[in-house]
């Protein structure tokens, strides 16, 4: 049943990414993070470090490559060396984030 998940979701996972806009971080794809640039359409908002974001300010939402983290991560069986890898995975992506 999993297996048939994953397979119909990396059929799916292309559309999905089109469709929605996502950009890839990096093309070495080793990073787990895609992103969308969007607008901001909110009030004027002033973050903790003074930082204002006004209305039409560019924005990137971050999204999580599933399908990837999943099937990097299917053949484990623990849990908490799944949660480990994902750490590692989402630590050494920060700095493509970054950079991006």
């Amino acid at each position: 049943m999993r297996n048939c998940f994953l397979s119909i979701w990396s059929v799916i996972d292309p559309f999905y990414y089109f469709f929605s806009r996502l950009t890839l971080i990096d093309q070495t794809k080793s990073s787990i993070f895609r992103v969308r640039l969007t607008k901001y359409k909110g009030i004027d908002v002033v973050l903790s470090d003074g930082t204002v974001i006004k209305k039409n300010d560019v924005l990137i939402k971050i999204h999580l490559h599933n399908i990837k983290l999943i099937k990097e991560l299917q053949n484990i069986e623990s849990a908490v060396r799944r949660g480990i890898l994902i750490y590692q995975k989402a630590y050494f992506s920060m700095p493509i984030l970054a950079e991006y």
